[in-house]
């Protein structure tokens, strides 16, 4: 009986032991997973900043195309009127053919 009682408290000690060990681990998984969650907490709060970042982005890129367009309408209107001009001024635009028009009136004289 002596014996049986030792070999009972022996392995009572190694379980001791065993579940000093298994605390200890769930103690350091705790630990580890705190840290997770601390560190998701302010992933997601970078996330939000970054999220509202890209929205104003966004909308001043579309700002920036819509006053793009209206740049190129007024480019486009510009270059249009000065066609019309061009078109008004007949000969005048053509240096060209002035100074051969007037070489010729020249000749003539």
């Amino acid at each position: 009986m002596y014996i049986d009682k030792q070999n009972y408290i022996n392995k009572i000690e190694e379980r001791d032991d065993e579940l000093i060990k298994n605390r200890t681990k769930c103690t350091e998984h705790n630990q580890i997973l705190a840290h997770i969650r601390e560190k998701m907490h302010h992933t997601d709060e970078v996330i939000d900043f970054t999220e509202g970042d890209l929205g104003d982005a966004e909308i001043e890129f579309l700002k920036a195309r819509e006053e793009l367009g209206q740049v190129k309408n007024h480019r486009d209107r510009l270059r249009w009127s000065l066609e019309a001009e061009r078109l008004k001024a007949g000969l005048l635009t053509r240096k060209d053919l002035l100074r051969d028009y007037q070489d010729a009136t020249d000749e003539v004289k």
